[in-house]
């Protein structure tokens, strides 16, 4: 062999060695960008809808009222849930002169005597004006006690003073209470309350005979949804109605 082939061999040998001798390093690939930690939603399943009930109104249950009790105090006035009468200073000192050819009246007359109830009050209400649910009137009080019509008021006077004042709730829809009046000629107010204030529906006249009984009717109208001022009323009185005499013990 020639010495120029002998070196080229000698280095490629050499060559070859140190190749062999070094450790083959494998590229290593960067890892990859985790996925940002975000919790997935869970799908939600749908609500069925439900279409809300519809408000309904409790049905009011009819009120039974008792049959109506009238009290009679020692000054006579009267007091019940639904009417109460008071007398005025136009019922004290009342002069009984009944002239000639009357044929001997009873001379104790008037309030908180034990003569005869000879005056008969009777009251009525439309049906669209009974409440039964109105707060009644106090036995132990004779003052003042929604509706269209809260009150009826009847102002009665004698003489130009104010004899008696009778106030009446709608809370039955007919009412008879009697009382004791003075033989003589009276005026009659009829006075409705209503939520926008007192009106006067009637001006009336009552004549009391001394032998006889009297009896005064109103009776109160009205449609559903009334107005104030379409309130009506009717008074109607009667003076010669027989008195009967109960028997004496």
């Amino acid at each position: 062999m020639k010495p120029k082939q002998y070196s080229f061999v000698t280095a490629c040998l050499t060559l070859g060695l140190l190749l062999s001798a070094c450790p083959i390093t494998t590229p290593i690939s960067p890892s990859p960008t985790p996925p940002s930690s975000v919790t997935p939603t869970p799908y939600a399943s749908p609500r069925p809808f439900v279409s809300p009930s519809p408000f309904v109104t409790p049905t009011p249950q009819p009120v039974n009222l008792p049959p109506l009790e009238v009290i009679e105090l020692p000054d006579g006035n009267l007091v019940s849930d639904s009417f109460q009468l008071t007398f005025g200073p136009g019922s004290k000192g009342v002069n009984l002169d009944f002239g000639p050819g009357t044929k001997g009246p009873e001379l104790e007359f008037g309030p908180g005597s034990k003569g005869p109830q000879n005056l008969i009050f009777q009251v009525a209400f439309a049906p669209a004006l009974t409440d039964p649910n109105l707060s009644p009137f106090q036995v132990q009080q004779l003052m003042g006690a929604g509706a269209m019509l809260s009150r009826l008021e009847l102002e009665i006077i004698r003489s130009n003073l104010v004899y008696a004042k009778a106030e009446v709730l709608p809370r039955r829809s007919e009412i008879t209470v009697p009382a004791r009046f003075h033989p003589g000629s009276y005026s009659i107010a009829v006075v409705a309350q209503t939520p926008v204030g007192p009106r006067q529906l009637s001006w009336s006249q009552l004549e009391i005979l001394p032998e006889f009984n009297a009896e005064l009717r109103v009776a109160m109208y009205g449609d559903e949804g009334v107005k104030p001022e379409d309130l009506d009323v009717e008074v109607v009185s009667r003076n010669r109605i027989q008195r009967v005499t109960l028997p004496q013990n």
